[in-house]
Parts: C-alpha cells; structure tokens; sequence
C-alpha cells in the first residue's frame, strides 16, 4: 500500500531466465511423481496390488461364507437323540492340534487379547458349569463344536439347575442339549 493507503504500486518483472527455471522445475517434478507411480517397484505400486489382493481374498471369503451357507442350513432340524461322547470320539480333535488352536490369539468383548483357551474355557463353563466336559478339555469341546455343529446340537451340555424349566423343556435330569429349546414339531426352527 501506499502511504496514504488508497493504492498499490505493482511491479511486473520479466524475468524469462528465472521463469524458465521455475517451469523446468515444476515439469520435472510432475514427471518424477508420474513414472514414481508407474515404475513396478514403485511403493505406490506395492500398496495397489496389496489392496486389489486384500479385495480379492475378502471377495473370495465372503462367496465362501456365501455358498457355504446353504450346507450349514441343512438338516438343521431334528429331535434330540442320545449321545455317549467317549463311544463316538470321531468327533473329538486329536490334541496336538487342539493345543495349536488354543494359542491363537483373539480379542475379547472388552478389547483385550487371549489365547482362544480362555474364550473356549469361559464358555464351556458358563454353559456346562464343568471346567470338563465328559472327560474332555474345554479346548477339545469348543473346537469340536465349530467342526462338526450337527453333532454337539444333540449333546446334553447345557446345564439347567430350575426343575420347573427342566420340566417345561421335557428333559430328564439337569443337563440339555441345544435342540431341546425348540420344538420341531410345531414348526420351531433355528
């Protein structure tokens, strides 16, 4: 401004070297960020196929989830039937492999890490209210139950204490299973 603040005095330079110098610099930047985007070894090019590959293994996992769907919905309905778990100890994982999938590590409900061994525990005990199951840990049991779904819904494991509920769900003694909550006949389902 000026002095008197009712103006401004610009000043146009023509300055062609110093021009030409800040174009050049600006192409060759430009270019740079271009052939860095298009070299295969490039960090962007790393972090592109990392996402298409991420999208692809979540595209081929939900198709999964999706198909497979229909062979968990079959045969989902049927009477509870007697089971004896040490006659039938197909169903049960060998341990070895049960210790290896009772170190995995997963995120409670309140956003801590556990080994899967404490989930499967907590939840055979809180069902069962046994930190054993008819002589098996509770790692066998929970991944049991995750490989063969059809069997363990016949199981009597549920622990029922109220001899009115017992009553109401037709079961005899303190234990059932998970099919006893519904009645199939009257059309109940899953």
């Amino acid at each position: 401004y000026d002095r008197d603040e009712l103006g401004t005095i610009l000043a146009v330079n023509h300055d062609f070297p110093g021009t030409f110098i800040t174009y050049v610099g600006y192409f060759l930047v430009t270019l740079g960020i271009i052939l860095s985007v298009l070299n295969k070894n490039s960090r962007f090019r790393i972090l592109t196929l990392r996402s298409t590959t991420r999208q692809k293994n979540l595209t081929f996992v939900f198709i999964s989830l999706v198909f497979s769907s229909g062979f968990f919905m079959y045969g989902l309905t049927g009477k509870t039937q007697s089971v004896d778990i040490a006659r039938t100890s197909s169903h049960v994982i060998g341990l070895p492999h049960a210790k290896k999938f009772g170190k995995l590590l997963i995120q409670d409900k309140d956003g801590r890490i556990e080994p899967l061994n404490t989930l499967a525990s907590d939840v055979i005990r809180k069902v069962s209210r046994k930190e054993r199951f008819e002589g098996l840990f509770s790692i066998h049991v929970f991944l049991s139950m995750f490989s063969d779904p059809y069997y363990w819904r016949n199981v009597p494991m549920i622990k029922v204490s109220n001899p009115e509920l017992s009553g109401l769900l037709g079961i005899r003694g303190t234990f059932a299973s998970f099919n006893d909550f519904f009645e199939f006949e009257k059309g109940q389902t899953y």
